[in-house]
């Protein structure tokens, strides 16, 4: 059944810009579809393997995003894999998940039919000049991001190419929950064809196990939705996006040094660490350089921006800690350095953050109201670093062309942006200390608080804890003075007795 009704007639808009390869397409040209023709309107994003349209659907007022492939790609198998997955999606039509119509041809292109929805959520960070967003607007985007990672696992989809330029808010009207839905398929696998050497994931968001050269599983996907709730919490990447050798670096720096058994088995390790009999170190620049043939840039202040998850806790005081502890135990399980222990989206949708946001929070209202017009809103807490802004948003479009870049360049770039907010001296990769309040033993995961209960016993003896200090400090105070004033008194009563 094809898409009918009344012509809307529309003002020109101004004509395309149109690149070498997408000049086939000029303004009001016709697209015809088995569900309905569309007329060609602008070009929305650019990328360096497909562009998207934005096109009104013939004889409705309604307009639709169409994807339009390159003619020449360096994969010829990519376009029907991409297709087959969309189909596969189609039919059972996931709610968090773009929804995809049909594809259609025009003058050589593969052209695909989507649901036109609002801003990604990069473009929304550089709207708000890099103002993190609230956990009140975090909590639902997170909700839905796991849904469409459930859906995905259970379909055995690999999407590998989760980053903040792919994930889109959904048009709402004003006072409802924020929605956002998951797009860009076109790196996506099935988990039975998926090899390590094809999945490279968008840099900043790749996990370990991509980078080492580990066997690949919808892991990978977990760890780049931690990596881009991390974003949107900072209102900057956490990890760099340039350089595979300061990324592997920063992790080892914040996360601690993956395990040897993970050491052993990836096909890329021997690029970031040397090893000996019984023990793994990661490679200075200078080793890395005579390894790979290039030199990391890493300048300025190489050192991560936090020397543990933890930190992450610190900012924000006025934000409850409740909140931001129940957030944080989160990204630890998501962002687990081994896949096998990497939280699953099933038992992440059971996590607290999410299952105890409407029961235990006071301000549990204030979450079901959330809208997507208070997304603009800056949050009342200021980041504790600033200088990492718009720069480090700036290096998603920069850093790789569509998101993904080969594993092959391994060439360093400039990481000037990159490094903005560090201020501190580089650390000697080769002495770096597993930070133990994040170091997980290998038969069990990352500690958490998990009642109520025993948060508060905890919060509680860390304020007895604080309190406790100055009393002890005052003590030995009025001890000294004490002391003073006897020795002073003895001496002055000498005297009289003699």
């Amino acid at each position: 059944m094809r898409l009918g009704g009344t012509e809307h007639r529309a003002s020109l808009p101004p004509p395309a810009k149109s690149g070498p390869d997408n000049s086939d397409f000029q303004t009001w040209d016709l697209l015809s579809g088995a569900i309905a023709d569309y007329k060609f309107m602008s070009f929305k994003h650019r990328g360096c393997f497909s562009d998207v349209a934005q096109c009104r659907v013939m004889d409705i007022n309604d307009t639709m995003a169409i994807k339009i492939l390159k003619k020449k790609t360096r994969d010829s198998q990519q376009p029907s894999r991409e297709l087959a997955i969309l189909r596969k999606l189609r039919r059972v039509d996931p709610v968090h998940v773009v929804r995809f119509y049909e594809s259609l041809q025009h003058k050589g292109h593969t052209c695909l039919v989507f649901e036109m929805l609002d801003k990604n959520l990069l473009e929304l960070l550089k709207e708000r000049h890099g103002e993190p967003l609230s956990l009140p607007v975090i909590r639902p985007i997170t909700q839905q991001l796991l849904s469409a990672l459930d859906y995905l696992k259970t379909a055995d989809i690999v999407h590998t190419n989760i980053q903040p330029q792919n994930v889109m808010l959904v048009k709402q009207e004003d006072q409802q929950p924020v929605g956002v839905k998951l797009i860009g398929f076109g790196s996506a696998v099935q988990t039975a064809e998926v090899k390590s050497s094809s999945v490279v994931q968008p840099a900043g968001y790749r996990s370990p196990d991509a980078i080492l050269g580990l066997p690949v599983s919808p892991a990978v996907d977990m760890w780049s939705v931690g990596a881009v709730l991390t974003t949107m919490y900072l209102g900057s990447p956490l990890f760099p996006q340039r350089c595979q050798y300061h990324l592997m670096k920063t992790l080892v720096e914040t996360l601690g040094q993956p395990e040897d058994e993970l050491l052993s088995g990836g096909t890329n390790t021997l690029l970031y660490f040397n090893t000996t009999e019984h023990t793994w170190t990661l490679k200075t620049p200078d080793e890395y350089k005579v390894t790979t043939g290039f030199m990391p840039q890493i300048l300025r202040g190489s050192s991560s921006r936090f020397n543990s998850l933890s930190e992450l806790v610190e900012l924000y005081p006025d934000v409850d800690t409740r909140d931001k502890m129940a957030f944080v135990s989160l990204l630890r399980k998501m962002l687990h350095l081994n896949p096998q222990k990497r939280i699953s989206p099933t038992d992440a949708l059971k996590h607290w953050f999410l299952s105890g946001s409407k029961e235990d929070q006071s301000d549990s209202s204030s979450h079901d109201t959330v809208s997507v017009s208070s997304v603009s809103v800056p949050p009342v807490a200021t980041p504790a670093e600033e200088g990492h802004t718009s720069a480090s948003l700036n290096e998603h479009s920069a850093a790789s062309c569509s998101g993904v870049e080969s594993v092959a360049a391994v060439c360093c770039k400039d990481e000037a942006s990159d490094e903005a907010a560090a201020t501190t001296d580089c650390v000697d990769p080769t002495s770096v200390v597993t930070d133990l309040n994040d170091a997980v033993p290998a038969d069990q995961g990352p500690a958490e608080v998990s009642t109520t209960a025993e948060l508060s016993a905890q919060v509680t003896a860390d304020t007895h804890e604080t309190r406790k200090a100055p009393r002890r400090l005052l003590k030995r105070v009025r001890r000294f003075f004490g002391r003073v004033f006897r020795t002073l008194c003895c001496c002055c009563s000498a005297p009289a007795t003699e």
